[in-house]
């Protein structure tokens, strides 16, 4: 994906298909969003840095619910909920959307989470070649 006009210069530039970088995106700010702790106000912070061997790695943290490491390959899988709908509404397919479209785009995802303090989702992708 490259910019239709001048990127700020703080923000990475990918290769990949511009509706699954859109999905993972949307998928995952969505979910931080979504699994905050009741009552309070949602915080998601977005980094990146170079990985070397042209790839980026760009995270996504929040200070939501979290979800226990026994859970870690579970919410990649499609209807796999580790809440009811009344709880925190979703499909059940999110995740597995993220993991399917970073597969496709030759990058890695992982994550990294305290229950009750919040995760991190890290993307790894190619990095746009520099011009």
């Amino acid at each position: 994906m490259t910019c239709a006009r001048p990127c700020a210069p703080y923000l990475p530039v990918v290769t990949g298909d511009d509706i699954l970088l859109t999905q993972i995106f949307t998928n995952l700010i969505d979910n931080a969003l979504t699994y905050r702790k009741p009552g309070e106000t949602a915080q998601v912070t977005l980094q990146w840095r170079h990985a070397g061997d042209g790839q980026v790695v760009i995270s996504i943290a929040d200070k939501g619910i979290g979800i226990a490491a026994g859970h870690f390959e579970k919410i990649f899988s499609v209807f796999q909920r580790l809440h009811s709908q009344d709880e925190y509404p979703g499909t059940g397919i999110g995740l597995a959307v993220v993991q399917k479209s970073v597969d496709m785009l030759d990058g890695k995802v992982w994550l990294e989470s305290t229950p009750g303090s919040g995760t991190t989702f890290y993307l790894q992708l190619p990095a746009a070649p520099q011009n």
